[in-house]
């Protein structure tokens, strides 16, 4: 998550999963993206899966 555009606290877990190979996506927004923006949310998982190998 990213708020105004600039890194969380928790950047340095994506940059370790960035070195891991995996990847990674960003939304802006808070902490609780859940319940902040359900909506942008639900559309990001949603193309994880449709873009994830069979």
């Amino acid at each position: 998550m990213k708020e105004n555009g600039k890194a969380t606290f928790e950047e340095w877990g994506s940059n370790r999963a960035i070195a891991r190979g995996w990847k990674v996506y960003e939304m802006e927004g808070g902490h609780y993206s859940m319940s902040d923006q359900p909506h942008n949310l639900v559309a990001l998982l949603e193309l994880i899966l449709k873009n994830r190998p069979a």
